[in-house]
């Protein structure tokens, strides 16, 4: 028999497997925590560079209201994509970010993510 509490399997017995349970919750959370902090790192660097924010600002004109409503599929989101505007604004996005220094790697990018997804 098992119960379920905060959405760990706690199971009834001698060893009652929490330990690990709550091990493997709590490596997962600081490393959780290590991403945030990374991303929030990465938004004030960006934030805090006027070349960027002004191409952002052109990003968004670019977007305009073609921008999906939250929680709209992935198809939604590429087709916005693909408009070749945004594409162009973006790629010049990419060429300013690079210009400055700065660099983004694969896990920014999730961690951007899963920033702006909380």
């Amino acid at each position: 028999m098992y119960r379920a509490v905060f959405g760990m399997r706690l199971f009834n017995g001698p060893s009652a497997g929490i330990s690990a349970g709550l091990r493997r919750f709590g490596s997962s959370r600081v490393l959780a925590n290590a991403e945030m902090d990374r991303a929030r790192e990465v938004v004030e660097k960006l934030r805090s560079n006027a070349k960027i924010v002004a191409q952002l600002h052109q990003v968004k004109l670019a977007m305009g209201d073609k921008a999906p409503a939250p929680g709209s599929s992935l198809m939604a989101q590429m087709a916005i994509l693909s408009d070749p505007k945004v594409r162009e604004e973006l790629t010049t996005l990419a060429a300013v970010v690079r210009g400055e220094g700065i660099e983004l790697t694969p896990q920014d990018a999730q961690a951007l993510m899963k920033l702006f997804n909380e």
